[in-house]
């Protein structure tokens, strides 16, 4: 039993398969020894044919909700607010884990937790396994933060995004530029250069990355969020923002 429940420890979560796959050849009934476990309190369901190991201490899971998120499929990924989190740049945590997957889940809540099924289509940008935790997925920094831009909704807002952007001293332009380039969105590259020249002195942003930004912009005029929030024109980026973003020399309100 004892080698059996230090098999299992090692893997933290697991699916069947994986867990067959482990114990080949040391048990007769995967299925009956998982039954068992969890009846026992080893074991805990984290959803269909997904389980984690319990702490005997606590009773709580060994896995925290980014190891969770990582394994909700072979190519899951935590992003957007939640790795800003990761990374230690989240104003304030939430109990939503953004995921995003190659391959399609059905999104659901575990421990008060909700785990959101984020559509990707193609190979995910600045995916990486962070040292001294292999069992995380997580986007980089900068590509993270590429990701708000995109979708601020799942940045938790406007607000909640410019606090966590408070938080950055260094970005690596080389990584922006390339991930720019993959993602291919001119209105990306107006709203990374609007919000990114917010803090151009407190991480270093050149004015070659804001100018290649401008020069990639979409040439049509956008809104940073919706219309009823965005009401004041920035000129230089051809954009609506939020009035309170802005200064009264760049403003002009509708």
């Amino acid at each position: 039993m004892t080698e059996l429940l230090s098999i299992l420890y090692k893997l933290r979560i697991f699916t069947l398969d994986e867990l067959s796959e482990a114990l080949k050849g040391k048990v007769k009934s995967v299925e009956a020894l998982l039954a068992r476990y969890k009846q026992q309190g080893w074991i805990v369901a984290i959803r269909r044919n997904t389980y984690c190991m319990k702490d005997i201490a606590s009773g709580l899971p060994v896995c925290d909700k980014y190891e969770i998120g990582s394994h909700l499929s072979h190519t899951a990924c935590i992003s957007y607010h939640t790795a800003l989190e990761f990374h230690g740049l989240a104003h304030q945590p939430f109990n939503e884990v953004f995921v995003k997957s190659m391959s399609r889940f059905n999104s659901f809540s575990f421990d008060d937790v909700d785990y959101t099924y984020c559509r990707q289509t193609k190979e995910i940008v600045g995916m990486m396994t962070p040292k001294g935790n292999p069992y995380v997925r997580v986007t980089d920094v900068e590509s993270t933060l590429l990701d708000c831009f995109d979708r601020i909704d799942r940045a938790g807002g406007i607000e909640e995004l410019l606090h966590c952007m408070e938080g950055i001293v260094l970005l690596n332009e080389e990584r922006l530029i390339d991930y720019l380039a993959r993602y291919d969105k001119a209105f990306l590259y107006q709203k990374t250069g609007y919000l990114l020249e917010r803090i151009k002195e407190q991480a270093n942003i050149s004015e070659s990355l804001l100018e290649l930004c401008r020069a990639k912009g979409a040439k049509s005029v956008k809104w940073l969020t919706n219309n009823e929030e965005s009401d004041t024109f920035v000129n230089k980026w051809r954009m609506y923002v939020p009035q309170e973003l802005t200064s009264k020399e760049e403003y002009e309100l509708i």
